[in-house]
C-alpha cells in the first residue's frame, strides 16, 4: 500500500528458507488481466471451517509447495519420488524436471541430473532456471563446451541471473581446495 492506502502491489512467496523465492506483483499488472464483469471476492478472515494452506497437512498441498520443503530439507529420495508424480500428472510443466534434477544432483547423480534439466528444457526452452542448474553440472564436471552454451543461453534469457551464475563460478575457482599448486 502506499501512503495513502491504496493497494499498488501484492507480495507472495513462494518458498521457505534461505533461498526463498519472493515476488513483488505490481497491481496494475493484476488490474489489466481482470475483466470488468469477473466478480471479485471480499477480502475476509476465513471462516471457522476454512485452512490456511500452512494448517494442511503436507500431502494436501500442491505439489510445487511439496517440492520446495522436500529441497529445502535436502530429502532427495522423497523429492524424486513426488517429481515422479508430478512430471507425470503435469507433462507439459518444466518445473517437476528441474526439480528432480535437483534432486539428483543432491544425490550425486550427475548424468541424471542433466537428463532431467533436459527434459526441462524441452519443455521450456526459455527455463533460466534450468540453464542456471544445468550449467552447474556442466561446470563441476569441466564440460566447457556444454557450460558454454548454457552461459550463453543465460546471458540471453536473464543477464542478471547470467551475472550471479559467473560470479558463483568465480567464487569457485578461488577457494583454496580449487587452486592448482605451481609446484
Amino acid at each position: 500500500f502506499n501512503r495513502a492506502g491504496e493497494l499498488v502491489g501484492l507480495l507472495t512467496f513462494r518458498q521457505r528458507g534461505t533461498d526463498g523465492s519472493y515476488f513483488s506483483v505490481p497491481i496494475n499488472w493484476i488490474r489489466d488481466t481482470i475483466e470488468d464483469d469477473e466478480k471479485y471476492a471480499p477480502i475476509a478472515p476465513l471462516n471457522s471451517n476454512s485452512k490456511a494452506f500452512w494448517q494442511h497437512t503436507v500431502e494436501s498441498l500442491p505439489y510445487f509447495m511439496q517440492a520446495n520443503s522436500l529441497a529445502v530439507d535436502q530429502k532427495w529420495v522423497a523429492l524424486l519420488q513426488l517429481t515422479n508424480r508430478w512430471s507425470t500428472a503435469e507433462t507439459n510443466s518444466s518445473e517437476p524436471w528441474i526439480l528432480q534434477a535437483r534432486a539428483y544432483d543432491g544425490l550425486a547423480r550427475p548424468d541424471d541430473a542433466v537428463r532431467c534439466f533436459e527434459e526441462a528444457l524441452k519443455r521450456d526452452p526459455n527455463s533460466g532456471e534450468a540453464w542456471f542448474g544445468i550449467g552447474h553440472i556442466y561446470a563441476n564436471h569441466g564440460d566447457e563446451a556444454q557450460l558454454q552454451r548454457a552461459q550463453e543461453n543465460l546471458i540471453r534469457l536473464n543477464p542478471d541471473l547470467a551475472a550471479e551464475f559467473i560470479k558463483q563460478q568465480t567464487n569457485k575457482t578461488l577457494r583454496p581446495n580449487h587452486i592448482k599448486s605451481q609446484s
